[in-house]
């Protein structure tokens, strides 16, 4: 087990320096994956409004504009606003609006999504969101974390990611014994991967 736990650390080390290499592409591309592999599978695009009620569309587009507030626009014709739904799947992403959040900053920043809504970047039996909101001049992403589909989403900590995952040793361990807090978005994905039983090459 040991010799496992430092094979994913070493795997990760290099992971995140070959990341710090990267160009924004290929770093824009991988979160495009991520967000695509965190979709639910059974539906294309719907939108689920605030009473649970879920509309299915074939098409959902965000629209955004310097002279109206941002909203999706369903098939082409119907509009929805950030207060009308609780959440929403597309074709780019699932995502769900900051009301339903135990707590954590409000945001009204909308580049990939309405305002005030997480994208899931991670799914499985953890999930992990990401939400933006503005440091100063320039929009920073802010994570969440939630047990199961119905669980709680908290505002990532140390402390809150070393509870959710103490039951699994190998991503216990590896949150807990690896550094990297320059990369916390690297390590935090890593460990929720690890959690949800993704499998990590190794060298023997």
């Amino acid at each position: 087990m040991k010799k496992r736990l430092h094979q994913s650390a070493w795997l990760v080390c290099m992971l995140i320096g070959l990341h710090s290499c990267s160009t924004s592409y290929v770093s824009q591309s991988q979160k495009k994956a991520e967000k695509l592999q965190s979709k639910d599978e059974t539906a294309a695009c719907y939108v689920e409004l605030n009473d649970g009620t879920i509309r299915e569309y074939k098409t959902l587009r965000l629209v955004t504009s310097p002279f109206t507030t941002p909203y999706l626009l369903a098939d082409g014709k119907t509009k929805y606003k950030a207060t009308d739904i609780k959440a929403y799947q597309n074709k780019d992403h699932y995502a769900i609006s900051q009301r339903t959040f135990i707590t954590g900053r409000k945001t009204h920043v909308a580049t990939e999504t309405l305002p005030g809504f997480a994208v899931r970047i991670i799914k499985g039996r953890l999930n992990v969101y990401s939400k933006k909101y503005v440091n100063g001049q320039f929009a920073v992403d802010e994570y969440y974390l939630q047990i199961g589909k119905n669980g709680m989403i908290q505002p990532y900590s140390e402390e809150l990611m070393s509870a959710l995952v103490k039951d699994n040793t190998e991503a216990y361990w590896f949150f807990t014994n690896t550094g990297f807090k320059s990369h916390m978005p690297e390590k935090l994905k890593t460990t929720a991967k690890m959690y949800n039983g993704e499998q990590y090459m190794t060298r023997n």
